[in-house]
């Protein structure tokens, strides 16, 4: 049976001729988009109890859509949280209150081309045609091989 195209997606990124359903496998990035909601705040303590940092700030986006504006004081900290750490890792392309993740990803040119490996912090829709997949952590899953943002 042929591969379908999010197998050939992951094989190249995995540096593989072929993978199958199941197989875990380490691979590359090419863009990882995070927000305010799942970004920052969750991707923050992961980064410190692996003493780790942001593999690449140049392929990582950083939108603030779900907190803004600030409606009480979690969410203006939620959004302080998320511009410090941005600005901690070095991370050029942020857009703060500038739209909604979904669409400023391509309005802001950072759709990339079939066949390249985006990921997101959240499990939503793709966008335009992009694959963009889910990435999780769990500190229950030890020796997890989910953490492409991570170096």
């Amino acid at each position: 049976m042929p591969a379908t195209l999010a197998e050939k997606i992951i094989a190249r990124a995995a540096g593989r001729h072929k993978v199958s359903p199941g197989e875990i496998v380490t691979c590359s990035v090419d863009l990882a988009m995070l927000h305010d909601s799942g970004g920052p705040r969750r991707v923050k303590p992961i980064l410190e109890h692996l003493n780790a940092r942001v593999w690449d700030p140049g392929k990582v986006v950083v939108i603030t859509d779900h907190y803004v504006p600030a409606v009480d004081a979690e969410s203006a900290a939620i959004l302080d949280l998320t511009r410090k750490w941005t600005a901690q890792n070095d991370i050029k392309n942020f857009y703060d209150m500038q739209g909604i993740c979904h669409v400023l990803l391509p309005e802001r040119g950072h759709l990339i081309a079939i066949r390249q490996l985006a990921v997101r912090s959240v499990a939503s829709c793709s966008v335009l045609g992009q694959w963009i997949w889910p990435v999780y952590w769990s500190p229950a899953k030890s020796g997890s091989r989910f953490l492409p943002l991570f170096a």
